[in-house]
Parts: structure tokens; C-alpha cells; sequence
């Protein structure tokens, strides 16, 4: 299972704004 952090960097490869991953980051907070 990947850790946050590279869910975090695949992110920003596949989307490049950082708002979306830390949107993502606190849906996850979230659950």
C-alpha cells in the first residue's frame, strides 16, 4: 500500500497544482 507521501507526489505528477493533493490529502484526513 503506498504511504501518503507518494500518493502526495503521484498526485502532483498526474494533476501539477499542489491545491488538488492537499484537497485529496484532506479527504483522506477525513475518513
Amino acid at each position: 500500500m503506498a504511504s501518503l507521501q507518494e500518493l502526495i507526489l503521484e498526485d502532483n505528477q498526474l494533476e501539477g497544482p499542489l491545491p488538488l493533493s492537499l484537497g485529496k490529502m484532506s479527504n483522506l484526513l477525513r475518513l
